[in-house]
């Protein structure tokens, strides 16, 4: 079965399509804010590229547990302020998330058992949340990092900084896009990321240097760092790395 909500609909009841075993498609109206706790329990069929509607701003626990043939991306916008334990656990058929990048995952089990997502992308402004040892566990990344995936992230403009422990142990993380917005980045944000080979910077060579960069993140100095073209050659070394920027290249030599 397929399921269309009219627009002017505000919100989606608790386990009000739970076990629908043969729901295969949904479509969701933007005047939805808020899908309550259970909705689309164990939809084991659903799925497909799922986009939440701008304007919601919570998505209730359990939501889409088990629904593991969600599949490709998932896109949440900016508008979504709380994520509820368990809200997309064991869809393991995600690859790509683009989520709100403030949102909390401090003791936070919404993806829980996602271990394919390969890309995410961290969207909005402001400062990233800050994890206390052991509590970056529950973040999206680290869980499908941990479980062999290997992920790249892409953080948007607008975003002031990297929280610390954020993408701590992430050892399958290999490529990380910082904006030039990023004015800190907090103690261990990527202690542990052994497989870091490339970050992609907003800004120019000097900008970077202005970066505030906290202890615990060595990987950081290891990686490659690619800023975009400015018109000129700009060499330098960080650590222990040297660069030449070639205009109209993204490439390192």
């Amino acid at each position: 079965i397929s399921i269309e909500i009219d627009e002017g609909i505000t919100s989606i009841g608790s386990n009000e399509f739970c076990l629908c075993s043969n729901l295969t498609s949904l479509s969701i109206p933007n005047s939805i804010s808020t899908i309550y706790g259970g909705a689309f329990y164990k939809c084991g069929k659903l799925t497909g590229k799922f986009v939440i509607p701008d304007g919601m701003t919570s998505i209730g626990s359990d939501t889409f547990y088990g629904c593991g043939k969600l599949a490709g991306e998932v896109v949440i916008p900016n508008s979504v302020t709380s994520i509820g334990d368990g809200a997309f656990q064991n869809c393991k058929g995600i690859t790509s998330l683009t989520i709100p990048a403030i949102i909390d995952f401090n003791f936070n089990t919404s993806f829980s058992g996602c271990t394919s997502i390969s890309h995410f992308k961290l969207t909005g402004t402001g400062n990233m949340p800050n994890y206390a040892m052991n509590t970056y566990r529950y973040t999206p990344w680290y869980i499908s990092s941990n479980a062999g995936t290997e992920i790249s992230i892409e953080i948007d403009e607008g975003i002031t900084s990297i929280g610390s422990n954020e993408f701590c142990v992430c050892g399958n993380l290999t490529e990380i896009s910082i904006p030039a917005s990023v004015t800190t980045i907090y103690a261990s944000s990527f202690e542990g990321c052994r497989n870091l080979a490339k970050v992609y910077f907003g800004g120019s060579k000097a900008q970077w240097n202005q970066v505030a960069v906290e202890s615990g993140d060595g990987p950081l100095s290891r990686a490659e760092i690619v800023f975009n073209s400015s018109g000129s050659i700009e060499s330098g070394s960080l650590g222990a790395l040297t660069w030449t920027f070639h205009h109209g290249t993204r490439e390192i030599t």
